[in-house]
C-alpha cells in the first residue's frame, strides 16, 4: 500500500537531519530515505540553475526508491528550486522547508515584527522575506546573517563561553527592532535552539522549520491517506554522495543512532 512507502528526504548536507528528528517525532511509524548531497555542499554558492540541477538530481534519487512524498530539507533548494521541481515532477507531493517556516513566523507574530537568522545565500536571496510578505505585506521582516553557527555545529565546537558571545554579537542586531518571532533559516541552527532562547528569553517566538514541517506533513498524509499506521518498526535508511564513514562521523552531532549509510555517484540521476 502506499502509505508504507518511505517518505524522502534530501539536503546538501547534514542539516536535514534535524528535520527528519521532527518528523520521526510526529510520525514515528514513517518508513524515512535520507540522502545528503555532501561531496557538492554548499548549496548556497552555487548559481541559481546548479543549484535547481543538483535538487532534481537529489529528488530523482529519491523518486528511485519508490518514496510517497519529497521534502527538501534545504533552506537554499527550498528557495530556488521548489516550485522547479514541481513543476517538473507531478506525481507526488514535494514540500520544502522555507514554505512552512515563513506561514509559521506569520501565524505566530502578533506585532508584525519578525527577525530572520540564516547563512549568507539564504539572506541575499531574501526568500524568506519574499515569502512572509506575499503572505502578510503588514509584517517588517529584519533578516540578520549568521556565517559562523553552521562551521560551529559541523565541527562539534563546545566551548558555550565561545558559543555564546558569537550568537549574541549576531542577535544584538535585533535589540532594537521589537520582534516577537524568529525564525531559524538554516536546518543546522536547532542545534543551538537553547542559546537563542537563552537570550531572548521566553518574550519571543522561535520557529524551528522542522518541527512545522513536521506537523504539515503528518495533517497531510492523514488527509491523503498516506500515513503510515502500521506497528512495524520503521526502516531509515541513509546516502550521501562523500565518503559513507565521513558521513557517519558528522551526522551523530546531528541525529543519534545512525549505524550505517551508503554513498552513491548522484550525476547518474
Amino acid at each position: 500500500m502506499n502509505n508504507k512507502k518511505a517518505i524522502g528526504i534530501f539536503d546538501s548536507g547534514f542539516g536535514g537531519l534535524t528535520v527528519m528528528s521532527e518528523i520521526i517525532k510526529e510520525m514515528p511509524n514513517e518508513n524515512i530515505i535520507y540522502f545528503g548531497d555532501n561531496a557538492r555542499t554548499p548549496y548556497g554558492n552555487k548559481s541559481s540553475k546548479l543549484i535547481k540541477k543538483y535538487s532534481l538530481q537529489d529528488a530523482n534519487f529519491l523518486l528511485s526508491k519508490n518514496i510517497k512524498v519529497i521534502l527538501i530539507a534545504c533552506n537554499t533548494s527550498s528557495s530556488y528550486a521548489l516550485s522547479f521541481l514541481r513543476k517538473k515532477i507531478k506525481n507526488i507531493p514535494i514540500y520544502g522547508v522555507l514554505e512552512t517556516g515563513a506561514f509559521a513566523c506569520v501565524s505566530k507574530t502578533k506585532n508584525n515584527k519578525v527577525g530572520v537568522i540564516a547563512t549568507n545565500a539564504t539572506i541575499k536571496s531574501n526568500s524568506y522575506s519574499n515569502y512572509i510578505k506575499h503572505i502578510n505585506n503588514n509584517i517588517d521582516v529584519y533578516q540578520k546573517a549568521c556565517p559562523l553557527l553552521v562551521p560551529i555545529v559541523e565541527e562539534g565546537f563546545s566551548n558555550k563561553k565561545i558559543i555564546k558571545e558569537i550568537i549574541s554579537e549576531y542577535l544584538k542586531f535585533f535589540d532594537d527592532k521589537s520582534i516577537d518571532t524568529l525564525m531559524l533559516g538554516c536546518t543546522h541552527y536547532p542545534i543551538l535552539f537553547n542559546y537563542f532562547t537563552e537570550y531572548f528569553g521566553k518574550n519571543i517566538n522561535i520557529i524551528n522549520s522542522g518541527f512545522e514541517i513536521a506537523k504539515k506533513l503528518r495533517f497531510d498524509l492523514e488527509s491523503l491517506d498516506l500515513l503510515n499506521i502500521s506497528n512495524k518498526k520503521p526502516k531509515y535508511s541513509y546516502y550521501t554522495s562523500d565518503n559513507a564513514d565521513n558521513f557517519l562521523e558528522i551526522s551523530s552531532l546531528f541525529l543519534n543512532n545512525i549505524k550505517s549509510t551508503k554513498s552513491i555517484n548522484i550525476e547518474k540521476y
